[in-house]
This record gives structure tokens, sequence and C-alpha cells, in this order.
């Protein structure tokens, strides 16, 4: 017997964790729950991974600097606001030179693909 769509979409459906009836309410719940546990998950991993092993930042802006010095110089922190004002800044502008040179052309182009996507949202 072949399943038709109508009976594929029946078992679709939402969990029902807030109402049995409503699927509004179970949604905006489910939605909610999500939402306070993404500051949650943050925090855990600042403390646990974060403080305790930090990030490494390349200092180099360009090609030309990594082969006159045949390595590539790195700043760790463990401080959040020394990252925020190292990261920012490079995410804000997204220097062509610069983000090409550390994650390749592919991963450039995600990051200019993800900032057109959320000027469209």
């Amino acid at each position: 017997m072949v399943p038709t769509p109508s009976s594929l979409n029946s078992n679709l459906a939402l969990p029902k964790v807030f109402s049995d009836k409503d699927n509004l309410w179970n949604f905006l719940g489910l939605i909610l729950c999500l939402m306070a546990t993404l500051p949650i998950t943050f925090l855990i991993w600042k403390k646990c991974f974060f403080e305790k092993f930090g990030a490494f930042m390349p200092l180099d802006k360009d090609l030309t600097m990594q082969e006159n010095n045949k390595k590539r110089l790195f700043m760790k922190t463990s401080t959040w606001n020394v990252l925020t004002q190292l990261f920012v800044p490079l995410m804000d502008t997204l220097n062509s030179s610069y983000w090409s040179t550390h994650v390749g052309v592919d991963g450039y182009m995600y990051l200019l693909f993800q900032r057109k996507f959320k000027a469209l949202i």
C-alpha cells in the first residue's frame, strides 16, 4: 500500500509539550525554551572552553608578511573584551585579503553569503 500525502503529513506535528490542543501556544513555548537555552549554552562555552583554553587570532594581515616571517603570527587571549575588540572590527569591515588569507576563498565567500543573508532578514 502506497502512503498518500495526507497520511504522511498527519505524522508531522510538534511535540505536545505545552498544549495538547493549541499548536500556536505549543510552538511559542518551544521557541521560548530554545531561546532560553541559547544564553545558558553560551555561558557554559565561555566558562568551560574560552576562559580555560583561550582563542587564537591571526595578526598578520597579508601573504607577503607571512612569506617574510616564514610563519604565521597569532595572539592568544582568554579575555572576552580583547576578543571582541579584535574580532568585531574584522567582521564589520570583512577585509578580503585578511579573510581569504586565513580561512581561504571558500570561507570568505561563506562569510559574504552569511552577511547578505542576514541583511535579507
